[in-house]
């Protein structure tokens, strides 16, 4: 993970995060590398489009799931809490627990 508070710091520290691999014969899989941009609603920006991983531009979305935990780029875990409180099962003797909101 890395976190940077400027598109231009964050550029820099993937190039070297590549530079390293490449040293290191280490090989990222840039398809599944995932950016979300951090800001308040009000100050909301348009996804960057020009932060790249070993040439490949790096996706940009609004929510993603880190280590069991779904972040959103308002940082709210409201949809997290739902997902949580929220699971069934088929079985009998498991009972399903559904909370709305």
């Amino acid at each position: 993970m890395c976190v940077q508070p400027s598109i231009s710091g964050l550029q820099c520290l993937l190039n070297i995060c590549g530079d390293y691999a490449a040293e290191h014969e280490i090989i990222f899989n840039c398809n599944k590398t995932i950016g979300v941009l951090f800001c308040p609603k009000k100050y909301k920006q348009p996804a960057p489009s020009n932060v790249f991983l070993n040439g490949v531009r790096v996706q940009f979305l609004d929510q993603v799931k880190y280590l069991g935990v779904w972040i959103n780029a308002s940082l709210k875990d409201d949809d997290d809490i739902q997902m949580m409180m929220t699971f069934r099962q088929d079985d009998d003797d498991i009972q399903t627990f559904i909370i709305e909101g």
